[in-house]
This record gives C-alpha cells, sequence and structure tokens, in this order.
C-alpha cells in the first residue's frame, strides 16, 4: 500500500455548470408563471368580505324601504360601515334615490347598491 501510485486521470461524472444554471433558469421561469397565474386567479375571486359587504347593503337596503329612512346616515355592523345616503331628486318630484355603500375601516367600498323608487310605493 505505501508504494502505490494514485491516478489523477479518472473523470468523475457529474453535471456541468452549464446544465445546472439552464435547470434553474427553467425553474425560475416554471414557478413566475405559476405566480402570475395565482395573483390573477386571487384577484379576481370575489373573497367572502366582499359578499358579506353586499348581504349586509342588500338587508340595509330593505330595512331602509320598510322603515322609511329617508335620511343619511353610518351605521357600524362588524367590520364594516354602511354608509346610507338618501336624495331627493328636483326634476323628478315624489321619488327618492337611495344609496347603500359598504365600507371597510379604510374606508374602501366593498358594496355599493343604488336604487330609486316612488315615496308612496314604499313598504
Amino acid at each position: 500500500m505505501a508504494g502505490k501510485k494514485v491516478s489523477m486521470n479518472t473523470k468523475v461524472s457529474g453535471s456541468t455548470l452549464m446544465e445546472i444554471l439552464v435547470a434553474m433558469i427553467l425553474l425560475l421561469i416554471v414557478f413566475s408563471v405559476a405566480m402570475m397565474i395565482f395573483t390573477n386567479i386571487a384577484r379576481s375571486s370575489v373573497n367572502s368580505q366582499q359578499i358579506l359587504a353586499r348581504a349586509v347593503a342588500e338587508l340595509e337596503l330593505q330595512r331602509t324601504k320598510r322603515e322609511k329612512l329617508f335620511t343619511p346616515d353610518q351605521i357600524p355592523v362588524d367590520s364594516l360601515i354602511i354608509i346610507r345616503d338618501v336624495q331627493f331628486p328636483a326634476e323628478q318630484p315624489g321619488m327618492v334615490a337611495i344609496s347603500i355603500r359598504a365600507a371597510d375601516k379604510q374606508n374602501k367600498t366593498l358594496a355599493e347598491i343604488k336604487e330609486q323608487l316612488r315615496i308612496d310605493e314604499t313598504e
């Protein structure tokens, strides 16, 4: 063993630096496309807070018509603020324009309902 020479001419099989770089670039492209698809789907989908805001705004519109609450008001409901705006158009006597807007705490509009109706026809 002491007199045996070690040969340095043997090649070890493995990947070259260029192959590794190409594989990393391809992987980066695949992940980039996947992230773009995910963000587009997440941005375009209706989230649960918007659904809740729409339902609360619908209930407030029904209550406004039922109780004839024709005054502007802000009503806090859970994590939302319901803003009721009422206008009486001068060009249409006997009509009322009701706008119900549901916003979050940062005043970002999540849902909005507008309706125009005759005052004497409300329930």
